[in-house]
C-alpha cells in the first residue's frame, strides 16, 4: 500500500492531530503544509513576508506558491498524510495524481469554536491539546470529544515547552478562516469525486483514537 492520503476538514478540526494517530498505527510520515512553510520562510526572506500577512489577516498564503512548495515536497515521495493539502481547487488539481485517499471530516461549526477556545499548542511542535470536555447532540450527531491533557502540567510530551494559545485563536479569525474554507476548500470533495478519488467522509464527534482506527478499516478494506 504505497499510497498518500490527505485530510481535508475545516480550521481547527483537529487535522493534525488525527494525521499523527493514522500515521502511528500505518507508520507513514506526515507532511503539515503549514510547518513546510514555517520552514520555507525561516530560509527565504521575502517569503517571510508574504507567510506572515498571512497569519496576520486569516486569509491564506497565494496558492500558486503554496502548491509548487507541496508538490516539491511529496513528488518523489509515498506513504505520506498531507495534514492542511490541498487547500483550493488550483492545488488540488496540482496534485491529483499523487494523492490517492482523501478523509473529509465533518463538523459543526460551533463545535470548533468551542474547542478553539480550549485549545493550547506546542510552540515548537504544533502538536494541539485542548482542556474541554464536551459532550452534546447538534442535528443527530453525537459528539463525545475528551480532554486531551499533556502529562505534565502545561508541558508538552515531545518538547517540554511550556504550552501556549495559538495567535490566530481568536473567534474573529476563526470565523474568517470558516469561511475561507467553504470559499476555496469544500468545492475540493466534489471536484475529487467527479474525477472518481476513494473518499471517506467522517464526523470529528469521537475521540482521535476511534476516529483513526475506524479510518483505516475504511482506506484498507
Amino acid at each position: 500500500y504505497n499510497m498518500i492520503i490527505a485530510i481535508i476538514g475545516p480550521p481547527s478540526s483537529g487535522k493534525g492531530t488525527l494525521a499523527r494517530e493514522i500515521s502511528k498505527r500505518i507508520n507513514y510520515k506526515v507532511i503539515t503544509t503549514s510547518e513546510i512553510l514555517k520552514e520555507k520562510a525561516k530560509k527565504d526572506e521575502n517569503f517571510r513576508k508574504v507567510f506572515e500577512e498571512s497569519i496576520k489577516s486569516g486569509k491564506l498564503v497565494p496558492t500558486e506558491i503554496v502548491s509548487e512548495i507541496v508538490y516539491n515536497e511529496i513528488k518523489n515521495q509515498k506513504n505520506l498524510i498531507l495534514d492542511g493539502s490541498p487547500r483550493t481547487l488550483y492545488e488540488a488539481n496540482i496534485l491529483k495524481d499523487f494523492i490517492d485517499v482523501v478523509i473529509f471530516i465533518k463538523v459543526h461549526k460551533e463545535i470548533i469554536i468551542e474547542k478553539m477556545q480550549h485549545r493550547l499548542v506546542c510552540p515548537n511542535c504544533g502538536k494541539s491539546y485542548n482542556d474541554l470536555d464536551l459532550e452534546k447532540e447538534i442535528d443527530g450527531i453525537k459528539y463525545k470529544l475528551p480532554k486531551i491533557l499533556p502529562k505534565e502540567d502545561l508541558l508538552c510530551d515531545n518538547c517540554k515547552v511550556k504550552l501556549v494559545k495559538r495567535v490566530d485563536d481568536t473567534i474573529e479569525t476563526l470565523e474568517k478562516r470558516i469561511e475561507e474554507y467553504e470559499k476555496h476548500t469544500l468545492p475540493i470533495i466534489q471536484y475529487y469525486k467527479c474525477i472518481g478519488k476513494k473518499i471517506i467522509e467522517i464526523w470529528l464527534n469521537l475521540p482521535v483514537e476511534e476516529l483513526a482506527d475506524k479510518i483505516i478499516n475504511e482506506i484498507f478494506k
